[in-house]
């Protein structure tokens, strides 16, 4: 059976019609769609909201440059670019915690599945699989929010060791998901944190981020100053988006977030 495609017009027509500054580049394959993005904002008359997606990436990355694997018409992979500026919105390291609650909500709008956000960056189930994941570049001139869900494919598309450590939205409900809705679900949310909607802002999503955060409370294994070390996970400290740890001496430190936003 052919996989269910994206209706890119449909995307076009709708954006255009609800949002009239955006603009979106759609490509079969490219390296990544931060390239796209980059690319179109270095030109004079680029729009001051920006949609690339595609659905192939040869070089996708996250966090660190990670290498973002994906199968062919299976996945969603776009990147929302932004001139903060234009829309008046000041970006702060809670970025990408923000963005992961409004990758949450709409996934479990669309498909009823209830992933959990892992501090930085990732989306995940109950037991600890990625299902999605997040870049966020600060350019001095936009922001480009990256973004990754896995959502058509399945385990046996991906390279044998990322296996056992992924899952997708097929896997878990039996059936492929319909990009398009997804998408058209997703950027109107994202846009409105963007553009200042009430109950979009960075104190509301944060309130969210802690119910829905994963391992709170439970210890984990981290690597501080070059060595492993297990620590509890406190809390998230909701001004700053930092990560709150103690350590087994019952001494508390936060870890930045602001290692989940490239520049």
């Amino acid at each position: 059976m052919p996989p269910m495609m994206v209706d890119w017009e449909k995307l076009r027509r709708v954006l255009r019609k609800h949002i009239p500054p955006a603009e979106l580049i759609y490509a079969e394959s490219c390296g990544s769609t931060n390239d796209l993005v980059q690319a179109r904002f270095a030109e004079p008359d680029s729009p001051s909201i920006l949609l690339a997606s595609t659905d192939f990436q040869e070089r996708g990355r996250g966090l660190h440059g990670r290498q973002w694997a994906s199968p062919k018409d299976r996945d969603i992979l776009f990147t929302l670019g932004i001139r903060p500026g234009a829309l008046g919105y000041v970006a702060d390291t809670r970025l990408p915690l923000c963005v992961g609650v409004i990758l949450q909500r709409t996934i479990r709008a669309v498909t009823g599945i209830n992933l959990r956000c892992k501090w930085p960056n990732d989306l995940v189930t109950n037991d600890g699989r990625k299902a999605g994941g997040i870049l966020v570049i600060n350019n001095s001139s936009y922001l480009a929010v990256g973004v990754g869900i896995n959502t058509n494919s399945m385990p046996e598309d991906f390279p044998p060791e990322l296996r056992k450590r992924v899952v997708t939205l097929r896997e878990i409900v039996g059936h492929e998901t319909d990009r398009t809705l997804m998408m058209l679900t997703i950027i109107p949310e994202l846009l409105k944190h963007f553009t200042g909607e009430p109950g979009c802002g960075y104190q509301d999503l944060m309130k969210h981020w802690e119910h829905c955060a994963e391992g709170i409370g439970l210890p984990t294994l981290i690597k501080l100053e070059g060595r492993q070390e297990t620590v509890t996970l406190v809390r998230i400290n909701t001004e700053t988006g930092e990560l709150v740890v103690a350590r087994k001496d019952g001494t508390e430190l936060s870890l930045s977030s602001a290692q989940c936003i490239e520049s």
